[in-house]
């Protein structure tokens, strides 16, 4: 039995890895839900974050675990590790009960998903390294899920909305690997955002702001890591959320040609494992837009921030915007000349500038009646 397991395996690793990747609110769940009925790829119901296996930016000492693990080639270490700490990896075992209860998401035996793991990994005859777990672990899902021929299909495709490593490493890691780049608007980013942390945030006067900025820095550095990869010529499509809602066919058509497979009409439905999905939305349109794409969403953030934080946005954001296409709606030569005015009009409304007027009145009309009486 293990000897047929690690054949389909390796007819699952000959197989496209394709990443969707993009900030946070930015249309990554969308884009995973609209792929999600294509009978060509195999989709990971749950987001990664790309440091739980890649890096130690966060909780060192379970990174440790991971590469002792690797380094002992002992696979028990490593799923315990992933199902005790990381909710992406051990919801795919035990799924959530709204998941059972929405779209009857089953869960899964561990034992049986162990057995699957561990004999993925061992099939590798050298030493294992960080993809191997991430190629096991999907498999492993995959197969107790009910597929069993994957030369049915062309990729699989998982949901990495972080910016913590460079496009690059996913490169390294996975050579054939294609990735869907998806980008917002920097105001609608930030009103979905703001109000998803709005009851975090709640009690703490100067977390806003202080969120903002750390936002706007993301932003930068999500662009800036997306001009490192188009320069160094990785296999990565690119998206803007607006258009995706608005136009969903010509964007799924383009992502259907970049994947090498043929369009299907499901690829304009997003779905939950074949049901209709409800919206991952911060404005309550959930169950009204059901299996929906709700295109009014696009438009949120004009009502949804202040002018202060559309200003600071703008500002901070000026040249990602232009080359994104995003038109700003503050225009700052004449918001300059607008506070220009009114700081001149208060400061002739102003005591002292008034006293000064004054003093130089007296002194004009005293000059004017020494003049009279010299003459």
């Amino acid at each position: 039995m293990s000897e047929s397991i690690q054949g389909e395996y390796r007819d699952f690793t000959s197989l496209t890895p394709v990443f969707i990747k993009g900030l946070w609110r930015s249309g990554t769940t969308l884009t995973q839900r609209l792929l999600d009925g294509h009978p060509e790829l195999l989709i990971y119901p749950f987001e990664l974050i790309d440091n739980s296996v890649y890096q130690a930016r966060i909780l060192p000492e379970l990174f440790s675990i991971i590469q002792k693990g690797l380094s002992d080639q002992d696979a028990n270490a490593i799923f315990s590790c992933l199902m005790e700490h990381y909710p992406g990896f051990s919801e795919a075992v035990n799924p959530p009960a709204h998941l059972k209860s929405k779209y009857l998401m089953r869960g899964l035996d561990p034992q049986d998903f162990l057995f699957y793991f561990s004999t993925a990994l061992s099939s590798k005859a050298g030493p294992w390294d960080n993809s191997d777990i991430l190629k096991a672990w999907m498999f492993s899902y995959f197969k107790l899920s009910g597929v069993n021929d994957f030369s049915n299909y062309k990729s699989w495709v998982i949901k990495f909305p972080s910016i913590r490593i460079p496009l690059s490493t996913y490169l390294t890691f996975f050579s054939n690997s294609r990735i869907i780049y998806i980008r917002r608007d920097p105001r609608g980013f930030w009103a979905s955002e703001k109000h998803r942390a709005a009851a975090i945030n709640r009690f703490q006067p100067y977390s806003g702001l202080v969120h903002l900025i750390s936002d706007i820095y993301s932003y930068k550095l999500s662009c800036r890591q997306e001009k490192l990869a188009k320069a160094s010529g990785i296999p990565m499509v690119r998206l803007r959320y607006e258009n995706l809602v608005t136009n969903t066919e010509h964007e799924m058509r383009k992502i259907a040609a970049f994947l090498k497979i043929g369009f299907n009409p499901s690829l304009m439905i997003p779905t939950f494992f074949g049901i209709p999905w409800e919206s991952n939305s911060t404005f309550n349109h959930q169950e009204a837009h059901r299996g929906f794409i709700h295109r009014q969403s696009i438009d949120h953030w004009k009502d949804a921030i202040g002018w202060h934080e559309k200003f600071l946005i703008e500002s901070r954001l000026a040249k990602e915007m232009l080359s994104l296409r995003y038109i700003r709606m503050i225009h700052f030569q004449r918001l300059r000349n607008f506070l220009w005015r009114q700081c001149l009009h208060f400061a002739k409304r102003s005591p002292c500038h008034q006293n000064r007027i004054t003093s130089a009145r007296e002194r004009r009309e005293s000059t004017l009646d020494n003049n009279s009486v010299a003459y």
